[in-house]
């Protein structure tokens, strides 16, 4: 079984680029402004159910404010591609 993961790059001086890798393919989600935070959590890839859990977040703003960011992005990428990434009933 395959899993998704969200992962950022950052691609140019103080920006983050986010992308969630599914079957083997990269789609973009979005761009945001560099934070070591948010950096730490998500430079080497999170499995898609930790990509939202507040709990990991320890107090720090910016990764929550992303994690919100990320949830209406991804639903976006599901929509936009007919693929399914989250688990809904």
């Amino acid at each position: 079984m395959k899993t998704t993961k969200v992962f950022c790059k950052n691609v140019e001086r103080g920006v983050h680029n986010f992308y969630v890798q599914h079957e083997g393919k990269e789609y973009y989600l979005f761009s945001q402004d560099f934070k070591k935070g948010v950096h730490n959590y998500y430079h080497s890839g999170v499995v898609l159910k930790q990509a939202f859990d507040h709990s990991r977040a320890k107090f720090d703003p910016a990764l929550n404010r992303t994690m919100r960011k990320l949830y209406s992005h991804v639903k976006y990428i599901e929509k936009e591609y007919d693929i399914k990434l989250l688990n809904r009933v």
